[in-house]
């Protein structure tokens, strides 16, 4: 179809034939995004180069191609884009559920004990006398601990029974 269009419709692809005062290319194609009726004259709202939304004479543009409309039967079978956004915002919502859960259900079964920082502020004879009364209680009956020495690869306990 060539000539003047009198026949664009919004959603429409249209080749500019002229370009006028305006952002466009000559031979491109463009999308209308609505078409109008003033003074006698049609006009159609496409985004030119820049990006900027122009309106323009329909004279200048010849209709392309129509966008294809869906079917009853795939509108059945997959729906609208819309819905199919939807669908896919739902699948991974409860993707990212599903997860969590699985993180929870990891954490309850295999807690992490969360051990305190022992002697963070303790000095070197604090850290001694705890382990001495640590040990005084695990010892038998009778036997105390005399002397505790830190060595490279751990303490040398000297103990005492008494005579």
């Amino acid at each position: 179809m060539t000539g003047i269009n009198t026949t664009l419709k919004a959603g429409d692809v249209a080749k500019c034939v002229t370009t006028g005062c305006y952002n466009l290319t000559k031979g491109k194609l463009y999308i209308v995004h609505k078409v109008s009726n003033a003074d006698g004259s049609n006009f159609v709202n496409i985004t030119d180069d820049t990006g900027a939304s122009a309106t323009a004479f329909a004279s200048r543009f010849w209709f392309h191609t129509r966008p294809r409309v869906p079917s009853a039967h795939y509108l059945s079978v997959f729906g609208t884009p819309a819905s199919i956004e939807n669908a896919r915002a739902e699948r991974k919502a409860a993707e990212v559920a599903r997860k969590e859960k699985g993180k929870a259900r990891a954490a309850a079964q295999n807690p992490v004990a969360q051990k305190p920082l022992l002697f963070t502020s303790l000095t070197e004879e604090d850290v001694h006398a705890a382990v001495a009364s640590y040990l005084s209680g695990k010892l038998p009956k009778g036997l105390r601990v005399v002397d505790m020495e830190k060595t490279t690869v751990g303490y040398k306990i000297t103990l005492d029974a008494p005579r």
